[in-house]
C-alpha cells in the first residue's frame, strides 16, 4: 500500500524506526522543511498519491497546525486512516476517537507491529472491492502568515510550552513570506527553536528506549539482559537514569570512563581543532604535476621511512641503532587486526566543487585509480596493537622523517579521550597516523598508507555527485555530529545505514581524518598542513558533506580527530 506519514519532527527517530519496520509498503513522509506555500502543494500531491495516512500520534502532533492540517486533507481526499499512538499521554483527537488505534507507546514491540500490518492488509483487500473515488476539491491555499511580531509571539508561546516543533512551523512561514525586522535576527530565533526541537527529540527519544530497559532491570529473570543493555545505553545517554538502573545493577555495571566535553568550554578543552590551527580548504589542486599536492592514483606510499629509533619498551622512543632491513613476520603466521575490512573502491571519476577565485564554487572531476580502503576508521584496539608492539611505535623506521623533532619532544602517544576497544582512535598527530601505516604494511606485506583527498571522496562519494555517504539529505540517525547531541564518539560499526557506495562507514561524522595530501601551495614540504575530512561529533552536519575539509599541522591532536587506511588492489613491490 502507499502510504503517508505525518509526525511530529520531535518524533522523527522514531518515526524513522517505524518506516523501517513496515517492508514491502511504498512509504513517504516529509523531511518538515516547512518551505511556504510550494510546501503545501507538496504535501498535497502526496497526499493525492497515497492510498492511507498513517498518523504517528503523540503530544506534539495532535497540536501541530501541519500534522492537523494534513489529517485535514487526508480526510477531505477520502484516504484510510490509521492511528498510530507512539507516547503514552498523548489525547486523542475528537475525530480519532471512534477509531480504532495501534499502540507503540511501549516501544517498536512485534505484536503492535502484527496489528498495524494486519489493518493496513485489511484496508488493502477494501480498497480492491469498492475502488475510490476520484480526488475532491480541496483547498489548498495556506491561511496568509500573520505579521512578524504576531509569528515572533506565538512561535515564543509555543517555545515557552515545550512546542519547538510549532515554533519551527511558525517561524519557517514568516521566513518564507519575507518578513524581516531591523533588530529582530529572525534566523538566530529559529535557530534557538531547532536547538530545542533537538533536545526534546533526543529526550523522548532517551525515554522511550529507557522504558524498556527499566521493564527488564525490574524482573529477576531478565535483569542481567536488561542491565547490559543499560550499559549500552548509558553509553549514548549518560545522564539519564530516572530510576535509578545503575544502583539496581550494582558494581558489576562499568562506570563510564572518559570525561564529557564540556559544555561551554574553548575548542581546545572540547578537543575540536581551534579556529587559528584548522583552516578551511578552499580547493583541491586539479593537476597530479603539483608536487604538493599528493594526489597521483599510484603514489601511496611514504618514500625514505626510517629515522634511526628504536626502543624496548612500546610506547617511548630513545636513539638507537638502525632497525633491520625487514622486520615482516613469518607468512606461515599471519597477522591480523580486529575490525580490519577492506572496501574494493573501482575505479571511475570523482566529482567535486572546489572553490573559484571569485568565492564561487565550480564542478571538477578527476579520474582515480582503484584501490581499497578501510571499513571503518582505526580503533582503539588497533592503535594499540601499534603501540604494544615492540617493533611498532616505539621503532623509528616507521616515521616520516619530518617527525624527529616532534618524536624528540614526545616519545609516546596521547591517550584516547574516549574508551572503548571498537571507537575510533583519537588524539593522533598526521605523523602517528603514517607510522601506523607504514607499520601495518609491513606486518601485512601490503602498501598501506592515509588516502588521498581525492581517494577518501571518491571513496565517500562513489558515481555520483551525493553531499553525504548515504545521499544527499542529511539524516542525523545515520551519523554522530552535533545536531545528534551524543557529545563524544561512537562504536565504528554503529551507522550501518550511514555506508557509503562502496561500504565505507562513519565517513561523516565521529571524528575528522587525516588525508595524505599536503595542503594546496604548500608544495609538500615539512612540516606542511595536511587536509582532514569527515566532520565530528562536535561538528555541524554542513561540515560533514563529503566536499568540504580542512588542513591542520602535522603534529596536531585533538579528541575529534583520528583516520582510517587505504592500500592499492596488489602487493607492495620489493
Amino acid at each position: 500500500m502507499k502510504l503517508f506519514v505525518s509526525y511530529a519532527r520531535v518524533d522523527k527517530p522514531y518515526c524513522v524506526q517505524i518506516v523501517r519496520a513496515l517492508t514491502g509498503h511504498d512509504i513517504w513522509y516529509d523531511q518538515r522543511l516547512f518551505a511556504g506555500t510550494n510546501w503545501w502543494h507538496e504535501i498535497y500531491r502526496r497526499l493525492e498519491w497515497c492510498e492511507g495516512f498513517l498518523w504517528l500520534l503523540s503530544p506534539d502532533s495532535v497540536r501541530s497546525t501541519a500534522c492537523l492540517r494534513e489529517f485535514n486533507l487526508a480526510h477531505s481526499l477520502g484516504r484510510i486512516v490509521f492511528p498510530a499512538l507512539i507516547h503514552p499521554e498523548t489525547e486523542l483527537p475528537e475525530a480519532l476517537r471512534d477509531i480504532h488505534h495501534v499502540d507503540f507507546s511501549r516501544g517498536l514491540q512485534q505484536d503492535a507491529l502484527d496489528t498495524l500490518l494486519r489493518s493496513i492488509e485489511a484496508a488493502e483487500r477494501l480498497a480492491v472491492q469498492q475502488p475510490a473515488s476520484g480526488p475532491r476539491s480541496v483547498d489548498i491555499v495556506d491561511a496568509p502568515v500573520k505579521d512578524l511580531e504576531q509569528s515572533i509571539r506565538e512561535a515564543t508561546r509555543a517555545m515557552q510550552g515545550g512546542q519547538f516543533d510549532e515554533a519551527v512551523y511558525l517561524l519557517r512561514r514568516a521566513q518564507a513570506a519575507g518578513h524581516n525586522s531591523r533588530f529582530v535576527d529572525l534566523d538566530a530565533v529559529l535557530a534557538e527553536a531547532e536547538a530545542g526541537l533537538m533536545r526534546v527529540s533526543r529526550q523522548r527519544e532517551a525515554e522511550r528506549e529507557y522504558r524498556q530497559i527499566a521493564a527488564l532491570v525490574q524482573l529477576d529473570s531478565t535483569r542481567r539482559l536488561g542491565c547490559e543493555a543499560f550499559q549500552a545505553f548509558r553509553e549514548q545517554y549518560p545522564g539519564h537514569d530516572p530510576e535509578d538502573l545503575a544502583g539496581i545493577c550494582g558494581p558489576d555495571l562499568l562506570a563510564l570512563t572518559f570525561p564529557l566535553p564540556g559544555e561551554g568550554a574553548t575548542p581546545q578543552e572540547k578537543g575540536e581543532p581551534p579556529q587559528e590551527e584548522g583552516e578551511r580548504v578552499a580547493g583541491l589542486p586539479l593537476s597530479a604535476s603539483d608536487p604538493g599536492a599528493s594526489t597521483r592514483d599510484d603514489d601511496l606510499f611514504l618514500q625514505g621511512v626510517g629515522r634511526e629509533v628504536l626502543s624496548e619498551r612500546p610506547g617511548a622512543a630513545t636513539k638507537g641503532k638502525g632497525a633491520p632491513a625487514s622486520l615482516r613476520r613469518d607468512p606461515t603466521q599471519p597477522f591480523s587486526l580486529p575490525l580490519l575490512e577492506w572496501c574494493e573502491v573501482p575505479a571511475g571519476h570523482l566529482h567535486w566543487s572546489a572553490a573559484g577565485e571569485n568565492g564561487g564554487s565550480g564542478p571538477q572531476q578527476r579520474r582515480v585509480a582503484a584501490f581499497r580502503i578501510s571499513r571503518y576508521p582505526v580503533t582503539n584496539a588497533q592503535f594499540a596493537a601499534f603501540v604494544q608492539d615492540p617493533q611498532g611505535y616505539a621503532n623509528g623506521r616507521w616515521w616520516p622523517p619530518a617527525a624527529g623533532d616532534w618524536r624528540d619532544q614526545n616519545p609516546g602517544p596521547r591517550p584516547a579521550t574516549f574508551s572503548n576497544a571498537q571507537r575510533p582512535r583519537e588524539q593522533v598527530t598526521w605523523y602517528e597516523a603514517m607510522a601506523f601505516c607504514n607499520w601495518l604494511g609491513d606486518r601485512l606485506g601490503l602498501g598501506v598508507s592515509l588516502p588521498t583527498s581525492l581517494q577518501w571522496m571518491r571513496a565517500a562519494r562513489g558515481d555520483d555527485q551525493r553531499r553525504f555517504p548515504w545521499g544527499d539529505e542529511f539524516d542525523l540517525l545515520r551519523c554522530n555530529v552535533r545536531e545528534s547531541f551524543i557529545r563524544m564518539t561512537t562504536q565504528v560499526s554503529r551507522y550501518r545505514e550511514g555506508a557509503s557506495p562502496c561500504g565505507a562507514q562513519d565517513m561523516a561524522g565521529n571524528v575528522w581524518e587525516w588525508c595524505r595530501d599536503a595542503q594546496p601551495g604548500e608544495k609538500g614540504a615539512p612540516g606542511s598542513k595536511r587536509l582532514i575530512h569527515g566532520g565530528s561529533f562536535l561538528s555541524e552536519a554542513e561540515r560533514a558533506v563529503i566536499d568540504f575539509c580542512y588542513s591542520m599541522v602535522p603534529e596536531r591532536a585533538h579528541a575529534s580527530i583520528g583516520f582510517r587506511l587505504v592500500q592499492m588492489t596488489g602487493p607492495l613491490k620489493g
